[in-house]
Protein backbone atom coordinates (compact mmCIF):
# COMPACT_ATOMS: atom_id res chain seq x y z
CA UNK A 1 0.00 0.00 0.00
CA UNK A 2 1.32 3.70 -1.19
CA UNK A 3 0.10 6.49 0.89
CA UNK A 4 0.74 10.41 0.05
CA UNK A 5 0.03 13.62 1.61
CA UNK A 6 0.17 17.10 -0.03
CA UNK A 7 -1.04 19.78 1.93
CA UNK A 8 -0.71 23.33 0.25
CA UNK A 9 -2.10 26.44 0.10
CA UNK A 10 -1.09 29.59 -1.49
CA UNK A 11 2.47 30.09 0.04
CA UNK A 12 3.38 26.73 1.12
CA UNK A 13 3.67 23.10 0.37
CA UNK A 14 4.06 20.24 2.21
CA UNK A 15 4.87 16.33 0.60
CA UNK A 16 5.08 13.40 2.64
CA UNK A 17 4.83 9.52 1.94
CA UNK A 18 3.52 6.64 4.11
CA UNK A 19 3.85 3.24 4.15
CA UNK A 20 0.89 2.11 6.07
CA UNK A 21 -1.65 4.13 7.08
CA UNK A 22 -1.24 4.79 10.62
CA UNK A 23 1.88 6.75 9.82
CA UNK A 24 -0.35 9.63 9.22
CA UNK A 25 -2.97 9.90 11.90
CA UNK A 26 -0.59 12.54 13.34
CA UNK A 27 -0.73 14.47 10.10
CA UNK A 28 -1.43 17.88 11.54
CA UNK A 29 -4.73 19.62 10.75
CA UNK A 30 -4.27 23.24 9.16
CA UNK A 31 -6.21 25.46 7.18
CA UNK A 32 -4.35 24.34 4.35
CA UNK A 33 -5.79 22.34 1.51
CA UNK A 34 -4.81 18.47 2.24
CA UNK A 35 -5.28 15.43 -0.62
CA UNK A 36 -4.80 11.81 0.80
CA UNK A 37 -4.24 9.22 -1.76
CA UNK A 38 -3.84 5.80 -1.18
CA UNK A 39 -2.50 3.21 -4.08
CA UNK A 40 -2.72 -0.47 -4.01
CA UNK A 41 -5.45 -0.85 -1.56
CA UNK A 42 -8.61 -2.51 -0.16
CA UNK A 43 -11.38 0.40 0.59
CA UNK A 44 -12.86 -1.70 3.11
CA UNK A 45 -9.50 -2.11 5.35
CA UNK A 46 -8.23 1.38 5.33
CA UNK A 47 -11.75 3.36 5.25
CA UNK A 48 -11.72 3.20 9.24
CA UNK A 49 -8.11 4.15 9.87
CA UNK A 50 -8.14 6.93 7.60
CA UNK A 51 -11.12 8.42 9.74
CA UNK A 52 -9.10 8.66 12.65
CA UNK A 53 -7.31 10.77 10.54
CA UNK A 54 -9.92 12.48 9.13
CA UNK A 55 -12.98 12.51 10.94
CA UNK A 56 -16.08 11.46 8.23
CA UNK A 57 -19.58 11.10 9.73
CA UNK A 58 -20.96 7.73 9.88
CA UNK A 59 -23.36 7.82 6.84
CA UNK A 60 -20.66 8.94 4.61
CA UNK A 61 -18.72 5.73 5.90
CA UNK A 62 -21.50 3.85 5.61
CA UNK A 63 -21.97 5.04 1.63
CA UNK A 64 -18.77 4.71 1.00
CA UNK A 65 -18.67 1.42 1.98
CA UNK A 66 -21.52 0.04 -0.14
CA UNK A 67 -20.40 1.24 -3.14
CA UNK A 68 -19.27 -2.17 -5.22
CA UNK A 69 -20.43 -0.60 -8.54
CA UNK A 70 -17.79 0.32 -11.07
CA UNK A 71 -20.34 2.81 -13.04
CA UNK A 72 -19.12 6.41 -12.26
CA UNK A 73 -21.63 8.15 -9.93
CA UNK A 74 -21.78 10.94 -7.53
CA UNK A 75 -23.35 10.99 -4.06
CA UNK A 76 -23.89 14.55 -1.83
CA UNK A 77 -24.16 13.80 1.81
CA UNK A 78 -24.44 17.23 3.61
CA UNK A 79 -20.88 18.29 3.75
CA UNK A 80 -19.35 15.89 1.53
CA UNK A 81 -19.08 14.79 -1.82
CA UNK A 82 -18.77 11.15 -2.57
CA UNK A 83 -17.39 10.43 -6.19
CA UNK A 84 -16.80 7.05 -8.12
CA UNK A 85 -14.67 7.14 -11.55
CA UNK A 86 -13.00 4.89 -13.26
CA UNK A 87 -9.82 5.31 -14.19
CA UNK A 88 -8.27 3.82 -17.33
CA UNK A 89 -4.60 2.43 -18.05
CA UNK A 90 -3.47 -0.11 -20.97
CA UNK A 91 -1.39 -3.16 -19.55
CA UNK A 92 1.85 -3.18 -20.98
CA UNK A 93 2.53 -7.00 -21.03
CA UNK A 94 -1.09 -7.33 -23.32
CA UNK A 95 -1.74 -4.08 -24.42
CA UNK A 96 -5.38 -4.19 -23.22
CA UNK A 97 -7.05 -1.54 -21.46
CA UNK A 98 -7.92 -1.67 -17.81
CA UNK A 99 -10.63 -0.16 -15.59
CA UNK A 100 -9.37 0.98 -12.00
CA UNK A 101 -12.15 2.09 -9.86
CA UNK A 102 -11.11 5.29 -7.99
CA UNK A 103 -13.24 6.53 -5.00
CA UNK A 104 -13.21 10.52 -4.15
CA UNK A 105 -14.18 11.51 -1.15
CA UNK A 106 -14.57 15.56 -0.93
CA UNK A 107 -14.78 17.78 2.48
CA UNK A 108 -13.78 21.39 3.43
CA UNK A 109 -10.29 21.41 2.97
CA UNK A 110 -9.84 17.54 2.15
CA UNK A 111 -9.68 15.10 -0.52
CA UNK A 112 -9.21 11.72 -0.45
CA UNK A 113 -8.52 9.69 -3.05
CA UNK A 114 -8.45 5.59 -3.03
CA UNK A 115 -7.20 3.56 -5.95
CA UNK A 116 -7.26 -0.08 -5.91
CA UNK A 117 -3.94 -0.59 -7.96
CA UNK A 118 -0.43 0.90 -7.75
CA UNK A 119 -0.09 4.14 -9.62
CA UNK A 120 -2.44 6.46 -10.68
CA UNK A 121 -2.70 9.19 -13.53
CA UNK A 122 -2.01 12.30 -11.37
CA UNK A 123 1.29 13.33 -11.51
CA UNK A 124 0.67 15.99 -13.79
CA UNK A 125 -1.79 17.58 -10.75
CA UNK A 126 1.09 16.41 -8.49
CA UNK A 127 3.77 18.59 -10.48
CA UNK A 128 1.34 21.58 -10.89
CA UNK A 129 1.39 21.69 -6.81
CA UNK A 130 4.99 21.70 -6.63
CA UNK A 131 4.87 24.78 -8.62
CA UNK A 132 4.42 27.94 -6.59
CA UNK A 133 3.02 30.19 -9.30
CA UNK A 134 0.23 27.65 -10.38
CA UNK A 135 -3.43 28.54 -10.32
CA UNK A 136 -4.06 25.32 -8.07
CA UNK A 137 -1.80 26.81 -5.29
CA UNK A 138 -4.13 29.82 -5.22
CA UNK A 139 -7.87 28.44 -5.31
CA UNK A 140 -10.07 25.96 -2.86
CA UNK A 141 -10.59 22.30 -2.52
CA UNK A 142 -13.32 22.31 -5.75
CA UNK A 143 -10.49 23.34 -7.70
CA UNK A 144 -8.05 20.38 -6.33
CA UNK A 145 -11.16 18.39 -7.08
CA UNK A 146 -11.57 19.28 -11.04
CA UNK A 147 -7.69 18.56 -11.85
CA UNK A 148 -8.03 15.23 -10.19
CA UNK A 149 -11.14 14.69 -13.06
CA UNK A 150 -9.34 16.64 -15.52
CA UNK A 151 -6.32 14.66 -15.40
CA UNK A 152 -8.59 11.16 -15.32
CA UNK A 153 -10.09 12.30 -18.77
CA UNK A 154 -7.00 13.97 -20.07
CA UNK A 155 -6.19 9.97 -20.47
CA UNK A 156 -8.74 8.95 -21.53
CA UNK A 157 -7.87 11.26 -24.61
CA UNK A 158 -4.02 9.10 -24.70
CA UNK A 159 -5.76 5.69 -24.01
CA UNK A 160 -8.07 6.53 -26.86
CA UNK A 161 -5.39 7.33 -29.28
CA UNK A 162 -3.42 4.28 -28.52
CA UNK A 163 -6.53 2.32 -28.99
CA UNK A 164 -7.48 4.17 -32.40
CA UNK A 165 -4.22 3.26 -33.63
CA UNK A 166 -4.23 -0.12 -33.31
CA UNK A 167 -7.67 -0.04 -35.01
CA UNK A 168 -6.32 1.64 -37.71
CA UNK A 169 -3.61 -0.62 -38.06
CA UNK A 170 -5.86 -3.49 -38.15
CA UNK A 171 -8.11 -1.96 -40.61
CA UNK A 172 -4.73 -1.91 -42.90
CA UNK A 173 -4.28 -5.66 -42.49
CA UNK A 174 -7.59 -7.16 -42.25
CA UNK A 175 -7.71 -5.72 -46.06
CA UNK A 176 -4.57 -7.48 -47.00
CA UNK A 177 -5.08 -10.87 -45.03
CA UNK A 178 -8.80 -11.49 -43.18
CA UNK A 179 -6.81 -14.43 -40.97
CA UNK A 180 -8.76 -15.74 -37.69
CA UNK A 181 -5.99 -13.90 -35.25
CA UNK A 182 -6.70 -10.74 -36.66
CA UNK A 183 -10.50 -11.16 -36.08
CA UNK A 184 -9.56 -11.85 -32.54
CA UNK A 185 -8.07 -8.55 -32.39
CA UNK A 186 -10.62 -7.28 -33.58
CA UNK A 187 -13.71 -8.08 -30.82
CA UNK A 188 -10.68 -7.73 -28.68
CA UNK A 189 -10.94 -4.20 -29.60
CA UNK A 190 -14.47 -3.78 -29.65
CA UNK A 191 -14.18 -5.38 -26.28
CA UNK A 192 -12.13 -2.57 -25.04
CA UNK A 193 -13.77 -0.02 -26.79
CA UNK A 194 -17.33 -0.86 -25.04
CA UNK A 195 -15.43 -0.55 -21.56
CA UNK A 196 -14.46 2.83 -22.46
CA UNK A 197 -18.07 3.36 -23.03
CA UNK A 198 -18.91 2.12 -19.84
CA UNK A 199 -16.58 4.33 -18.44
CA UNK A 200 -17.27 7.60 -20.24
CA UNK A 201 -20.85 7.34 -20.48
CA UNK A 202 -22.00 7.56 -16.66
CA UNK A 203 -19.26 10.40 -16.41
CA UNK A 204 -20.65 12.63 -18.28
CA UNK A 205 -23.48 13.13 -15.44
CA UNK A 206 -21.50 12.83 -12.53
CA UNK A 207 -19.35 15.98 -14.48
CA UNK A 208 -22.72 18.10 -15.01
CA UNK A 209 -24.06 16.87 -11.87
CA UNK A 210 -21.33 18.87 -10.34
CA UNK A 211 -21.37 21.99 -12.74
CA UNK A 212 -24.99 23.00 -11.68
CA UNK A 213 -24.83 21.39 -7.88
CA UNK A 214 -25.67 24.08 -5.30
CA UNK A 215 -23.11 22.71 -2.81
CA UNK A 216 -20.61 24.05 -0.53
CA UNK A 217 -17.60 22.38 -1.92
CA UNK A 218 -18.32 23.68 -5.25
CA UNK A 219 -17.86 27.51 -5.87
CA UNK A 220 -19.42 29.33 -8.36
CA UNK A 221 -15.61 30.37 -9.89
CA UNK A 222 -14.97 26.75 -10.45
CA UNK A 223 -18.41 25.77 -11.87
CA UNK A 224 -17.12 26.57 -15.47
CA UNK A 225 -14.25 24.45 -15.10
CA UNK A 226 -16.26 21.93 -14.60
CA UNK A 227 -18.47 22.95 -17.65
CA UNK A 228 -15.08 22.86 -19.53
CA UNK A 229 -14.56 19.52 -18.05
CA UNK A 230 -17.98 17.80 -19.63
CA UNK A 231 -17.81 19.42 -23.05
CA UNK A 232 -14.18 17.10 -22.59
CA UNK A 233 -15.94 14.18 -22.00
CA UNK A 234 -18.80 14.81 -24.88
CA UNK A 235 -15.59 14.96 -27.05
CA UNK A 236 -14.35 11.49 -25.58
CA UNK A 237 -17.75 10.36 -26.18
CA UNK A 238 -17.86 11.41 -29.64
CA UNK A 239 -14.01 10.36 -30.43
CA UNK A 240 -15.10 6.59 -28.72
CA UNK A 241 -18.18 6.25 -31.37
CA UNK A 242 -15.95 7.61 -34.61
CA UNK A 243 -13.84 4.41 -32.86
CA UNK A 244 -16.71 2.10 -32.77
CA UNK A 245 -17.54 3.11 -36.77
CA UNK A 246 -13.89 2.27 -37.81
CA UNK A 247 -14.42 -1.35 -36.25
CA UNK A 248 -17.48 -2.13 -37.44
CA UNK A 249 -16.42 -0.84 -40.67
CA UNK A 250 -13.27 -2.83 -40.56
CA UNK A 251 -15.56 -5.91 -39.63
CA UNK A 252 -17.38 -5.57 -42.70
CA UNK A 253 -14.14 -5.26 -44.77
CA UNK A 254 -13.17 -8.58 -43.04
CA UNK A 255 -16.59 -10.09 -44.33
CA UNK A 256 -16.42 -8.91 -47.64
CA UNK A 257 -12.67 -9.97 -47.65
CA UNK A 258 -13.24 -13.51 -46.68
CA UNK A 259 -16.54 -13.80 -49.00
CA UNK A 260 -14.39 -12.47 -52.08
CA UNK A 261 -11.99 -15.14 -50.99
CA UNK A 262 -14.32 -17.95 -50.49
CA UNK A 263 -16.32 -16.69 -54.22
CA UNK A 264 -12.42 -17.24 -55.98
CA UNK A 265 -11.82 -20.77 -54.72
CA UNK A 266 -15.46 -21.58 -55.97
CA UNK A 267 -14.52 -20.22 -59.10
CA UNK A 268 -11.57 -22.32 -59.28
CA UNK A 269 -13.36 -25.39 -58.18
CA UNK A 270 -16.35 -24.62 -60.62
CA UNK A 271 -13.77 -24.01 -63.65
CA UNK A 272 -11.90 -27.33 -63.05
CA UNK A 273 -15.19 -29.13 -62.38
CA UNK A 274 -16.35 -27.92 -65.66
CA UNK A 275 -13.45 -29.01 -67.66
CA UNK A 276 -13.34 -32.39 -66.47
CA UNK A 277 -17.32 -32.64 -67.71
CA UNK A 278 -16.53 -33.38 -71.44
CA UNK A 279 -13.56 -35.65 -69.91
CA UNK A 280 -15.75 -37.59 -67.75
CA UNK A 281 -18.10 -38.13 -70.66
CA UNK A 282 -15.56 -39.33 -73.13
CA UNK A 283 -14.01 -41.70 -70.70
CA UNK A 284 -17.85 -42.82 -69.72
CA UNK A 285 -18.20 -43.78 -73.26
CA UNK A 286 -15.26 -46.21 -73.81
CA UNK A 287 -15.45 -47.03 -70.53
CA UNK A 288 -18.61 -49.15 -71.49
CA UNK A 289 -18.13 -53.30 -72.52
CA UNK A 290 -19.76 -53.75 -75.00
CA UNK A 291 -17.40 -56.03 -77.71
CA UNK A 292 -17.89 -54.23 -80.40
CA UNK A 293 -17.11 -50.85 -80.03
CA UNK A 294 -15.67 -48.98 -83.53
CA UNK A 295 -12.78 -46.95 -82.07
CA UNK A 296 -11.68 -50.25 -79.97
CA UNK A 297 -9.75 -51.91 -83.15
CA UNK A 298 -8.12 -48.79 -84.28
CA UNK A 299 -5.07 -48.42 -84.01
CA UNK A 300 -4.28 -44.31 -83.18
CA UNK A 301 -7.28 -44.80 -80.88
CA UNK A 302 -6.03 -43.88 -77.85
CA UNK A 303 -3.63 -41.21 -78.97
CA UNK A 304 -6.81 -39.43 -80.51
CA UNK A 305 -8.59 -39.66 -77.64
CA UNK A 306 -5.79 -38.09 -75.46
CA UNK A 307 -5.56 -35.43 -78.42
CA UNK A 308 -9.44 -35.05 -78.05
CA UNK A 309 -9.31 -34.62 -74.50
CA UNK A 310 -6.36 -32.02 -74.52
CA UNK A 311 -8.06 -30.02 -77.16
CA UNK A 312 -11.15 -29.99 -75.43
CA UNK A 313 -9.19 -28.30 -72.51
CA UNK A 314 -7.29 -25.73 -74.00
CA UNK A 315 -10.45 -24.72 -75.91
CA UNK A 316 -12.41 -24.22 -72.44
CA UNK A 317 -9.58 -23.05 -71.19
CA UNK A 318 -9.12 -20.25 -73.60
CA UNK A 319 -13.01 -19.27 -73.58
CA UNK A 320 -12.45 -19.03 -69.64
CA UNK A 321 -9.84 -16.85 -69.96
CA UNK A 322 -11.69 -14.14 -72.85
CA UNK A 323 -14.69 -14.18 -70.08
CA UNK A 324 -12.17 -13.09 -67.18
CA UNK A 325 -13.44 -15.92 -65.46
CA UNK A 326 -9.71 -16.86 -63.86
Amino acid sequence: MYISAIEYDARSYVEREFNTIQECLGLPRTRAVTWLNIDDAARSEVLAEVTRCFPLPPYVLEEVSSARTERPQIISLDDHLFIIVNMLSINPQTSEVEAEQMNLIVGHNVVLSFGEKEGDVFDPVRDRLRNSQSRIRKLKVDYLLYSLLDAIVDNYFAILERVGEMADDLEDQVAEDPSVPRLQVLHDLRSQTLLLRKAVWPLREVLNSLERRESPLISRETQPYFRNLYDHAIQVMETIETLRDTLAQTFDIYLTSVSNRTNDIIKVLTVISTIFIPLTFITGVYGMNFQYVPEFGWRWGYPAAWGVMILIVLIMLLYFRRKGWF
